[in-house]
Order: structure tokens, then sequence, then C-alpha cells
């Protein structure tokens, strides 16, 4: 019966809170009674003369009043490694008692709104270093803003946001320093929390402001961008995958030299989150596809850095790290479970070769195959381990064209580029033709086989067809063991 007793009083608790609610707010009038507003006022405006170390404890402080007024938890302190202000912890020695308030109900924004001024007077006038140190404290404020339950809050911190990123890209960013990607990152961090559709759509509106008004200026930015496009694109709503996607198109399209190359990566994975999306319109999904031909293209009439100067591309870094993202992201949508889509993709991937691999280097060529194309074929080991219980889909449909294109590349580019995996296409074959679940393989690995030996059989040496016999015989014995296993 004294369960709602506290401290001895004889009021119940609610009464309690509400006597206290009404104390602090009699003691808040008779302090605002007697403070200067327009002194108050200069706190905020004089920080920009604060010292360095002066400063970082100002945004601390501030950051933990912000919190509180925003109900909700406080920042951890970047700069000590502590909680700002947790419960029983103290703030320039006073006590904290708990971390948020009772009534969760009125959020106020006082804080928030200096501590967007704040941001804006220091950014031109603290070293980058220094701002970065500041920004990580007030970032945690403004993505907790921005994912607030009170939508009229996290409007104004994204809208915020969004002008005092507008105008720390006024400034070039210097030569390997990654400040931008600091400072877009609470975009990304509400787009990954928020589950409000109407927050997400004005984030995603919102980079795409910043974009078509600091293009030029944008740098280690990029990626936090496409981060937040790809995450867009994993979304139901079309008021936010919609706009995401239209951004990216047009970054790929006419701001292509801005990316390239540190970048391209970025864009490519942004562009594959919208192929990937099984949830996409199928005409959105083909659209993507043709960003990555787009790409390729592009990537053709690129300067490359080859030291043959019989070819244009080597399997040096620089070339590798132009080419190997788009050329994997066909590959991977060549197994994709939607049948059209795999088609596209492969249909893309074979023209994209067999048109530019003439200016690829042999040792390029070699890890092309070997990383890119021999890849999509893993299903064929994979059915044949599992001895007739793999699924067959894929088998039965993409695989066949796939295997024909393969083989049509070797016949091209056999005698300049790919003598030396001669043996990696006659093993993959040889598979093929042993796949029991999927028998129609039989006859086209026959097909392609029979097809590049007409090719380039003349230019074999009596090595290569020595190998070329004994890995014969081992794929009709093996495939003659699995029949009479299976009792065909």
């Amino acid at each position: 019966m004294f369960g709602w007793l506290v401290g001895g009083s004889s009021k119940p608790v609610d009464e309690e809170k509400e006597e206290i609610r009404e104390l602090e707010m009699a003691n808040a009038d008779i302090v605002m009674a007697e403070v200067d507003i327009a002194s108050l006022d200069r706190v905020f405006s004089d920080s920009v003369h604060l010292n360095n170390d002066t400063i970082c404890i100002f945004v601390t402080a501030l950051c933990k009043v912000a919190a509180t007024e925003l109900m909700i938890p406080p920042p951890a302190d970047t700069i000590t490694g502590d909680t700002i202000g947790g419960a029983g912890q103290t703030t320039f020695g006073v006590r904290i008692e708990s971390s948020l308030p009772d009534d969760l109900s009125q959020p106020r924004i006082y804080s928030l709104q200096k501590l967007v001024e704040v941001a804006d007077l220091n950014m031109g006038v603290r070293p980058r270093l220094l701002l970065g140190k500041i920004w990580r404290q007030m970032s945690y404020i403004f993505s907790s803003a921005g994912c607030h339950a009170n939508q009229s809050v996290a409007m104004y911190a994204i809208d915020s946001l969004k002008q005092l990123s507008l105008k720390f890209l006024m400034k070039e960013e210097l030569r390997d320093f990654s400040f931008q990607r600091l400072f877009l990152s609470p975009f990304e961090a509400i787009l990954l929390k928020c589950k409000d559709p109407v927050i997400k759509e004005l984030i995603v509106n919102c980079t795409h402001n910043i974009i078509q008004a600091r293009v030029d200026n944008i740098k280690s930015g990029w990626k936090t961008v496409f981060a937040c496009f790809a995450l867009a694109a994993s979304e139901q709503c079309e008021e936010v995958w919609s706009p995401a996607f239209k951004a990216v198109k047009l970054v790929v399209e006419q701001h292509w030299a801005l990316i390239v190359p540190d970048d391209l990566s970025e864009g490519v994975k942004a562009i594959g989150a919208f192929t990937n999306a099984a949830h996409l319109p199928e005409s959105t999904t083909h659209q993507s596809i043709d960003l990555l031909k787009h790409c390729i293209q592009r990537l053709s009439e690129t300067g490359g850095h080859c030291e043959d100067a019989a070819y244009k591309f080597s399997d040096n870094e620089m070339d590798m790290n132009l080419w190997w993202p788009v050329l994997t992201r066909l590959a991977e949508l060549v197994g994709d479970a939607r049948p059209k889509v795999r088609d596209t993709a492969l249909q893309v991937l074979l023209e994209c070769l067999q048109t530019h691999g003439p200016s690829f280097s042999p040792g390029l060529w070699q890890l092309i195959v070997k990383g890119v194309l021999f890849p999509v074929f893993d299903d064929i080991g994979q059915a044949n381990e599992d001895e007739g219980n793999f699924p067959t889909v894929w088998l039965d449909g993409t695989c066949a064209p796939a295997l024909t294109g393969v083989s049509k590349l070797f016949e091209q580019f056999f005698s300049t580029h790919l003598r030396a995996v001669l043996m990696d296409l006659v093993k993959l074959l040889s598979s093929a033709h042993s796949c029991v679940a999927a028998p129609s393989l039989q006859a086209v690995s026959v097909t392609c086989l029979s097809d590049l030996l007409k090719a380039v059989g003349t230019s074999l040496t009596t090595d290569e067809w020595s190998n070329l016999r004994n890995e014969k015989y081992k794929a009709l014995t093996s495939l003659a063991e699995k029949q009479q296993g299976g009792g065909i």
C-alpha cells in the first residue's frame, strides 16, 4: 500500500513530479528575468573567439544540453570517450541524475538552433582538423534529431544540416583529406535508422540539391552521397527510391569526370543496389544495367595505364580499379533470379568484352577470365558435387548461352590474349559435359569445344593437343561413372 510513496512523502508520485516541474518552471522564469537576452546571444556569437581547447569543451556542453532538450540519449564525448552527462555523472560540476526527462512529448530545439549557429560561425575560422573533432560531437545530435519521432524536429535538423553542408562545401577539400565524407555522414545515418518515408524522401532530395549546388567541389563526399542513394534503393516507397535513381543517373551521365577514378566503385555500388532491388519495376532495373553499359563506354574512352604500347589497359592497380567493379557487377547479375535481368546482363558483359577486349593486355584478360567469367559457372561444379540434387533453373536457362558466349571469346582472342588459360576453359566445358543435373549442357559443351577446335586447332602445339585429349577422356569417364551410378 506504500508503493506509491516517495522518500516518506504522503503525496502520489505524479503529484510530486508536477510540483517539481512547476518549481523548475518558476525558477526558470526567475533566471530569465535576470538574464539579458542580448548577452545570452553573445555567448554563442562570441564562440569564434574561444581558443581551440575551449571551443571543444563549449560544443560538448552545448551538445549535452541539446540532447536533453530534444529528449534523446546523451552523446559520447568524442574527446574523452565518456558519455556526456549520463545518470550520476557531472558536467561542469553539476550532477546529472537522469539522461532523459520524464515528459517525452514536448522536445525543445533552442540549443539545436544555437548548435547550428555555432557551427555556422566557426566553420570558416577553425582549422580543418579541429573542425572535424567538433563536428564529430555535432553529427550525433543532427543524426539523432533527424530521426526524431517529432517530424517537425526531424525536418528542422535535416534542413539545417543541408544549409551547413552547402556552406561547408563552398571550400575545396584538401588532397588526401576526407572531411566532406565526415561532414555528410549524418545524412547516411538518418537514412539508415529512420523509419519515416517522408523524412527519407527529404534526405534524398536534400542530397540531390547539394549535388546540384556544389557538384564541382564534392570530393570525398561522393562516398557518402552514393551510400545514401544505395540505401534509398532498398526502400519500397517510390518517392524515396525514384529521385535517388535519377540522381545517380545524373551524376554518372553528366558528371563522369568528377567521380573517375577515385569514386567510380562507389557509383557502381549504388547502381548495383538498384539492379539488385527485386521490388523495383523491371524498367528501372534495365535502366540500371544501361547505366553500367554507359560506364563501360566511358571507361573505354579513358586513358589507360598500360606500359605496353600494344594495349591500353593492363592488370595494374589503376586500370583494375576502373574496370573490375563494372565487370564483376555484370557477372553477378548473370546469376540473378530474374531471367530477363540475367539475360540482359550476359549480353552487355559479352558485348563489352568482344568490343573492348583488344585494348586489354593478356594479363588483364587472364584475370577477367578467372575472376569475372568463370565464377559465373560455379553452379556447374556445385551441381556435380550434389549429384543431381541441385536446382537447375539457371543451368537449364542462362548457362548454355553463357558457355557459348565465353567460348566465342576464346575463339576471338585465343592467339593474342587467351592461350595461357585455354585448359581452364576446356576443364569448364568438361565439367559442363559431366553435369548430370542438366543433360542439355552435354550437347552445348561438345558444340563449344568442337567450334573452338575448328577455330584455333591449327595453332595448337603438340602438348596442348595432348592435354586436350587427356581432359576429354577424364570428362567422358566421369560422365559414364555418374550415369552408371544413377542407373541411367
